[in-house]
């Protein structure tokens, strides 16, 4: 994948394109977030729907998620794409084919692995695999990061100015910190099918607003990862 003829009118050069592409998918990802943010709270506060309502609530609530986690496979690609078209990374564009043939495999396996998986009180077994695979394979995702940016800030690695491998550290830490939440939220998931089922709904509130506030917060330092990110790229020398 390589960038057309720089001499070409430049409203019409693919880097212009990629540009522009690269902050929709910013903007893309920040407010698909920010709705999953807000539904967050009306979840916690909708303590007095059916268990049943509020099953679909968190499967829609999940639904919204889909889109941030796209967003920010996206903005990987376009952003190593346009980086390299104009002259910052060293990478070929045998390894931007590459990227956005993986990219594209990572994003069919997240949408699988959700419409599958089933409902917040059941799971469909292939589903649950899918979603495992996605999960383990951002552990590899966000160690390749780390390493190419550590290196490259060495001297030795692809991105050649030092902004744009702290862009890509506070990338790594973003993945890490939405891996993160969805390990914190392992307790809710655990407590939603007693609840679902007619259990202790006192112990399951204190259990959903434990573990929904702090991935709020957590969100919100992500958020301010994103933000910086985007600023780099923006202003980087």
């Amino acid at each position: 994948m390589t960038a057309a003829d720089p001499t070409l009118d430049p409203t019409l050069a693919p880097t212009v394109w990629m540009f522009a592409l690269h902050f929709a998918v910013i903007g893309y990802y920040l407010g698909s977030d920010f709705v999953v943010n807000q539904m967050t709270f009306y979840l916690i506060a909708s303590k007095d729907v059916s268990p049943a309502v509020r099953t679909r609530m968190r499967r829609f609530q999940l639904l919204c998620d889909q889109h941030p986690r796209m967003g920010l496979i996206l903005f990987i690609a376009t952003g190593l794409t346009l980086e390299t078209w104009q002259g910052y990374t060293t990478l070929t564009p045998g390894f931007l084919t590459g990227l956005w043939i993986v990219s594209a495999l990572w994003l069919a396996n997240i949408w699988a692995g959700f419409l599958l998986a089933g409902s917040p009180v059941s799971a469909n077994a292939l589903g649950k695999r899918l979603v495992q695979i996605d999960l383990y394979w951002r552990y590899l995702v966000v160690t390749a990061i780390y390493a190419t940016a550590i290196w490259s800030l060495l001297g030795a690695g692809p991105l050649l100015p030092g902004w744009l491998a702290v862009k890509y550290i506070l990338c790594a830490t973003l993945m890490a910190g939405g891996v993160l939440m969805r390990l914190s939220s392992r307790p809710l998931t655990a407590a939603w099918g007693d609840y679902a089922a007619g259990g202790d709904k006192d112990a399951f509130e204190a259990v959903i607003a434990r573990v929904q506030y702090r991935n709020i917060y957590l969100n919100w330092g992500l958020w301010s990862l994103f933000i910086s990110m985007a600023l780099l790229r923006l202003f980087g020398p």
